[in-house]
This record gives C-alpha cells, sequence and structure tokens, in this order.
C-alpha cells in the first residue's frame, strides 16, 4: 500500500529559515564586491529577501553579480599532484597535464596556487543538506560539519573506502556573465550581449582520516570564518 511522509510545521520552518538565512550570507558577500557601504539586506516575511542598493546607478551590473548561481563539488586530489604542482612555486612545474585529472586555482583565484584534482567528482553540492561552522571538541579549532543525503552518503563512502590517507578537495564553482555591448547592423541601436562563464576554485583539501559517510566534518581550518 503506497504511504505518503510530510514534514512537521517545525522542520518546515526550520529548513525554510535555513535557505532564508544562507542566501542572506551569500548576499551581503556579494554586495561587499559591489563595494556599496550602506546596503540593506533583510528578510521580509518568512521567505522574502528585501536589498536595498543606495547610490548604485548601473541596475543591470547589481543584478548580475546578485544573481549569480554556484555549487561545490568534491574531488579526490590526484596521486600525481606533488609530482606535478611545484612544491616551492605552488602551481604547474610545466609538465603535460596528466589523463584524467584537471588543474584549479586553490584557496583563491589570485593566490597563485594551483591543485591537480581528479577529473570525476564524488558528488556535488546537491546532496549537502546543510552545513554549520562550530570547534572541534578534540582539539577545540575550528570544523565544518557537513550531512549529506543518504544517496550522497553512500558515494561518499563508495569513494573514500579505498582512500583513506588521501586528500579529498572542495570545489567552488560560480556561474556567472560577462556582459558586452554590440550595435545592431540594421537600426545603429546598441544591445546588451550576456556571455556565461564559470569560474571554479579549489577552496580546501583535506586528509581523509576515515571512510566518510552521510555525516562527516572538515577540520583544521583557521577560523570559523574560514
Amino acid at each position: 500500500r503506497a504511504q505518503s511522509l510530510e514534514y512537521t510545521d517545525a522542520r518546515r520552518q526550520e529548513i525554510q529559515s535555513y535557505a532564508v538565512n544562507q542566501n542572506l550570507t551569500t548576499l551581503r558577500n556579494r554586495i561587499n564586491e559591489l563595494g556599496v557601504a550602506e546596503a540593506l539586506v533583510q528578510t521580509q516575511g518568512s521567505n522574502r529577501i528585501v536589498v536595498e542598493l543606495p547610490g548604485v546607478q548601473d541596475t543591470a551590473e547589481a543584478k548580475r553579480v546578485l544573481g549569480r548561481t554556484a555549487n561545490l563539488e568534491f574531488r579526490l586530489v590526484s596521486d600525481l599532484n606533488d609530482q606535478y604542482i611545484d612544491p616551492y612555486l605552488g602551481k604547474s612545474n610545466g609538465q603535460p597535464i596528466p589523463p584524467g585529472t584537471e588543474v584549479f586555482a586553490f584557496e583563491s583565484l589570485d593566490s597563485g596556487r594551483e591543485l591537480l584534482l581528479n577529473r570525476n567528482r564524488i558528488l556535488t553540492g546537491e546532496r549537502v543538506q546543510n552545513a554549520s561552522s562550530g570547534f572541534s571538541q578534540d582539539t577545540g579549532g575550528a570544523e565544518v560539519n557537513i550531512p549529506l543525503d543518504s544517496a550522497g552518503g553512500k558515494l561518499m563512502a563508495d569513494a573514500t573506502r579505498n582512500a583513506v590517507g588521501k586528500r579529498m578537495a572542495v570545489l567552488f564553482i560560480e556561474n556567472k556573465q560577462r556582459i558586452s555591448y554590440e550595435q545592431d547592423p540594421v537600426t545603429g541601436e546598441s544591445k546588451e550581449v550576456r556571455t556565461p562563464y564559470t569560474e571554479s576554485v579549489g577552496i580546501n583539501a583535506a586528509t581523509i582520516q576515515a571512510v566518510l559517510g552521510s555525516q562527516f566534518r572538515i577540520t583544521g581550518l583557521d577560523s570559523p570564518q574560514e
């Protein structure tokens, strides 16, 4: 017999509140990029966010920056990383990229450092149900706790079963748009052209200490902000 399950009202409110708060954080970070000193970002009701940007003239640019989407990928660091990445420079030593791997900026796009990752991804951020920062009870250091859904937990366990001692990276992928203007050859009017592109950066690479599953943590961070 078919059965149906539904969340309690309290759980639905918890999920909705988490989603809104995550978006508040993301929008505030992007507004910092715009350099607006007295921007206002606040919730309106239970599922809306109001953004006020005093003095911003280029509304198209503001919408472009605020409307970007992003995702995460979890990948294993290539076993050949230490051979390919110069340990002193932190970037490629000029050798050809090994098959089945990709090179990404590490820590930030302008850090000058690089990381060689396996092309195959373990899972994406769509499998992450939540993520929270805190402090390790063991060391007192900053950590991030990451719960996955059941499918993500299985994928993570399969990928790390034979990878204890290796490193796993978190790849941050942001979808952006370049805006250019072209003149219409018939009317002579200028029209806006948006070209999508992505920026990818490895934001973390940690050693796998044990076979991971639906609940794991990344420790050894410098601060909760990181």
